[in-house]
């Protein structure tokens, strides 16, 4: 019953342009069948392949589609695809699988999660969103993610990210991203590429919405309410009921992750903007998603594409270099990727030759100092005489130090660019200095440096940059790590939206009065009160 659940989920998915229906053999030219694989294989593994009749070749059926990304079975998959649609957390879409007697990881759970996040970023355009219109009511707030309950406690050392969002009444479309701040010049910024000009805009009184009405040529209508003493206006009747109604529904699911890493907000956000903007329900969601990732994860128009930019550059003559950062569609993001890929070719190469020629300089030298100190300067002195004459390739293990001093060691070792870390050998606790980034205990320290302390997004797409120009790396993990590229890019501020905020922030305000006016003091004649002295005479 199970192998033929498997081949019902293959042919649906052939019928939606997921897989493909045909496949010629590479060798005979002939059209291939899907046929169950002959040796026993995992419960979750890959059971059906494309075989050639004639000459007996097999391919995955995963080629060059997103599932070539997992080793899983075609009805897992669907199932984990479902349970995302349903907006199921990684504990219970674990346990639903289980029940089916199979185990999938929470790793690759939150890895398809992930990617299916980020399709929802590229397929929602966050550029083009516009609200509101003539006569149309738009609802403007912030709010603070990671808030600390009490102003107390271990929390306090993360960071607090400031989010603003616009609902639009009517339609209940909505806009929502994270801000570096609350200042007037980025949230004027956000308000000028995403509202249209002639709607009506309510919200509280907070002081950079002030120039409100100044944007597009004073067609913007700007109400607000004063949430000190109602919330309602009693005379304008302008609330912002449908914004604070946002924030509670987009806060329900970080409240039942327990939290999320500070870089991976806007992701969920925009899986959210994806289902509010498109009017879609937990049922429909799974049908919509099914329809974007065939789309989106295009290896053979990538290939195309590539050759016909290479085609062109060699008659034209001409260095194709590409700036991602400004990119909006995908496919030319790909292109001028790989042509850097190609272009890179000659060094890995000659990398590689010199690599073969001098293996000795790879093998890493490892040193046991045992130093000897009477005071904290000695011990400091010793460590920079150290740390100068670091070799490239040497480790040094230090020993010989209490807690105290290890603790130093490590404050010392910050001011070099050396991976330290402490560890026990031979039941001796050491502090280990190695200037090897290959070295895979460094590499680990380093990971779990990263997880303590959250990288900024620009950090984290050098690493995907890093991770790209990997030759190794096969074409469908390289369209993958450049989706999740797209998606995690955030938006640009245009130089007509910013020389429009900058003249509306120099006018001068007219109608506050800034000098201080004097108090009054009215005087009244009264009757003298008698005084009695209690202090004794002298």
């Amino acid at each position: 019953m199970e192998k033929n659940k498997e081949l019902l989920t293959i042919h649906k998915l052939q019928d939606s342009v997921f897989f493909q229906k045909n496949k010629l053999c590479k060798k005979c030219d002939l059209n291939m069948t899907i046929k169950k694989r002959y040796k026993e294989l995992k419960e979750c593994s890959i059971n059906y392949s494309w075989r050639c009749n004639k000459c007996g070749s097999f391919y995955s059926l995963y080629d060059e589609t997103f599932f070539s990304l997992f080793k899983l079975n075609i009805y897992i998959m669907i199932q984990l695809i479902k349970c995302w649609s349903l907006e199921m957390s990684i504990s219970k879409t674990c346990d639903y699988i289980k029940i089916d007697e199979k185990k999938v990881s929470r790793y690759t759970v939150s890895k398809l999660f992930t990617y299916l996040r980020h399709f929802c970023a590229i397929d929602l355009e966050r550029s083009k969103i516009k609200l509101g219109g003539k006569n149309s009511i738009v609802e403007i707030d912030e709010s603070l993610f990671g808030k600390v309950k009490y102003n107390r406690g271990k929390d306090l050392r993360k960071k607090q990210v400031w989010v603003f969002g616009l609902i639009e009444r009517n339609t209940k479309k909505c806009y929502v991203q994270v801000v570096k701040d609350r200042t007037a010049q980025t949230l004027l910024s956000v308000i000028y590429e995403h509202v249209l000009p002639g709607t009506i805009i309510y919200s509280d009184q907070w002081s950079a919405y002030n120039k409100i009405s100044m944007l597009h040529e004073n067609s913007i209508v700007h109400q607000t309410v004063n949430h000190s003493l109602n919330f309602v206006d009693p005379t304008t009747f302008t609330c912002t009921n449908q914004i604070e109604s946002l924030w509670n529904k987009i806060k329900v699911k970080f409240r039942e992750m327990r939290g999320c890493q500070r870089l991976l907000i806007q992701s969920y956000l925009d899986e959210f903007m994806w289902r509010q903007n498109n009017f879609l329900e937990r049922s429909t969601t799974y049908q919509k998603i099914l329809e974007i990732i065939p789309i989106l994860f295009n290896t053979k128009k990538f290939e195309i594409d590539i050759e016909k930019k290479i085609l062109s550059s060699e008659e034209v003559g001409e260095d194709f270099e590409g700036d991602l950062n400004e990119s909006v569609c995908v496919d030319t993001e790909e292109i001028l990727q790989n042509l850097d890929f190609l272009m890179e070719e000659t060094e890995f190469e000659q990398q590689q030759q010199q690599q073969l020629v001098e293996p000795q300089q790879q093998l890493v030298e490892q040193q046991v100092i045992n130093l000897v100190h009477n005071s904290v300067a000695d011990l400091k002195s010793q460590l920079n005489d150290l740390l100068s004459k670091l070799n490239p390739n040497s480790k040094i293990c230090l020993s010989n130090l209490n807690p105290y001093k290890r603790k130093i060691a490590h404050q010392v070792c910050e001011l070099y660019t050396c991976y330290h870390w402490s560890e026990t050998i031979d039941n001796v606790r050491m502090v280990v200095i190695s200037n090897n980034p290959t070295d895979s205990v460094s590499q680990k320290n380093l990971r779990t440096f990263q997880k303590k302390n959250n990288l900024s997004n620009e950090d984290y797409i050098n690493q995907l940059n890093n991770k790209i120009n990997d030759l190794n790396i096969n074409k469908e993990k390289k369209v993958a790590l450049l989706i999740k590229k797209h998606a995690l890019i955030e938006p640009m501020v245009d130089e007509s939206t910013a020389l429009a905020i900058s003249e509306v922030l120099k006018e001068q305000t007219s109608s506050k009065n800034k000098i201080k006016k004097k108090k009054i003091v009215e005087t009244h004649d009264y009757p003298e009160k008698k005084t009695y002295n209690l202090r004794k005479k002298k």
